[in-house]
């Protein structure tokens, strides 16, 4: 058994780390050891001048150059923030020759904007990069909604059609469209009581010549698609569909998802998650599999229905930069030697994350019923999980961390959080921060 006594970066369901620790009784030899075989002596300094920070009594050696340990950079807005994140990853890999497998971007919470801008500079400097999102649903990602909606679409047992924007939002990812064209044709097509859509044929030439003929003929290949799948509802499972989907429509040579490798992903998880469904509830087949469709699709909608895929926690084993949560990055244990610390002024860095219908520390069994749970001990437990937190981070880097700052956040807030805050209180001798 192995106990980390510095861990618990996340706390689920009223666990325990105190009474975890009196495991350790039960263990007929006991070793304790203190030694890091990964920090340079200048990432040991930085955790000593961590540790103070947060403890002035803690019994620690006093730090010595901790500053050595990482490096920052000001900007005054988040855009540029991650403009020097990318130039710097793109400098380590290109001209110092570093492995990018030995380097993490590690951001509070890891959104669709600041995933997109960093994967898309990269990818464009020939830098492969993998992200991990476990706590991301299926029904997020593009790809997935796009291909519901289709599976909506080609439903006649459907009770309604699927929102005009969701439409066009399917004819960019199926389709390869720009929004413009895809909401442009969607308003002439769709709706308007039809039950289906419309032919790019009948629409008039002008309209025809600001949508381009080569997506007008691309959007007719779908339509008939669809057209012919509806005749076979009742007779195909929902998982065949969505690989008749895949192969068929969405993976031709220049449509949305040849060259898309992330999307491809998604659609074989949704695959999977519709094979499961199936085999799981209908494994002798149905009469009619069109109210399983339609079940199916609520269900992922609903985000009450998904798919585990071990290889999306595989994936980091690649030799490629690996961009992920913190919490995400803490929960594998992988060391390496370069760490991105992304948006350090956020105050995301120290927030408990809210889990409905729980509370993990009122709910714990050493927790005194008759008292009531405070500000005062909402702040001091963000302080201890920011305290665990910057700790895991330094112990699992050799070389280097390197701070972006913003002054304005993504929403254009001035942003002073309390990871900020710490850097400062480290730097404070040298007022270099």
């Amino acid at each position: 058994m192995i106990y980390d006594w510095d861990a618990g970066y996340r706390v689920f369901l009223g666990a325990e780390r105190e009474s975890a620790a009196t495991l350790r009784t039960l263990c007929e030899e006991q070793t304790i050891r203190m030694t890091s075989y990964i920090q340079s002596e200048a990432m040991r300094n930085l955790e000593y001048a961590v540790t103070a920070a947060f403890d002035a009594n803690a019994d620690v050696p006093e730090p010595v150059n901790s500053e050595a340990a990482f490096t920052y950079n000001f900007q005054s807005f988040y855009p540029q923030m991650l403009d020097w994140v990318a130039a710097s990853v793109i400098d380590l890999v290109v001209e110092q020759g570093v492995q990018p497998r030995d380097i993490v971007l590690i951001a509070p919470f890891l959104n669709d904007s600041l995933r997109f801008s960093l994967v898309n500079q990269l990818e464009d400097a020939q830098v492969p990069i993998v992200s991990h999102r476990p706590s991301r649903a299926i029904r997020e990602e593009p790809a997935a909604r796009a291909m519901l909606t289709m599976l909506q679409l080609a439903n006649p047992a459907e009770a309604s059609l699927p929102p005009a924007i969701d439409v066009a939002d399917t004819l960019v990812q199926i389709l390869g469209m720009d929004p413009i064209r895809a909401r442009l044709l969607t308003q002439i097509v769709y709706g308007l009581g039809r039950n289906e859509l419309g032919s790019f044929d009948v629409i008039n030439a002008r309209m025809q010549e600001r949508i381009t003929f080569l997506y007008g003929e691309r959007y007719e290949m779908l339509r008939e698609w669809l057209l012919q799948q509806a005749s076979a509802v009742a007779a195909t499972p929902p998982d065949y569909f969505l690989r008749s989907l895949f192969g068929d429509l969405a993976a031709r040579p220049d449509f949305g998802f040849q060259t898309n490798l992330d999307a491809a992903t998604v659609a074989g998880q949704l695959v999977d998650s519709a094979y499961s469904f199936r085999d799981a509830l209908y494994p002798g087949g149905t009469d009619d599999w069109s109210p399983v469709w339609r079940v199916y699709r609520e269900l992922v909608t609903e985000g009450l229905l998904a798919a585990f895929h071990p290889e999306s926690w595989q994936k980091e084993e690649m030799n490629a930069v690996f961009i992920a949560p913190a919490y995400t990055y803490l929960m594998r244990n992988r060391p390496v030697d370069y760490q991105f610390w992304i948006d350090v002024g956020s105050p995301a860095w120290g927030e408990r994350l809210e889990q409905p219908l729980t509370h993990p520390y009122v709910l714990r069994r050493d927790y005194p019923p008759d008292r009531k749970w405070t500000d005062e001990d909402e702040q001091d437990t963000n302080w201890d999980t920011l305290y665990r937190l910057t700790l895991g981070l330094v112990r699992r880097c050799r070389k280097q961390i390197f701070l972006g700052i913003a002054d304005l956040g993504e929403q254009g807030f001035e942003q002073r959080g309390p990871l900020l805050s710490l850097f400062q209180q480290v730097l404070r001798p040298t007022g270099a921060l």
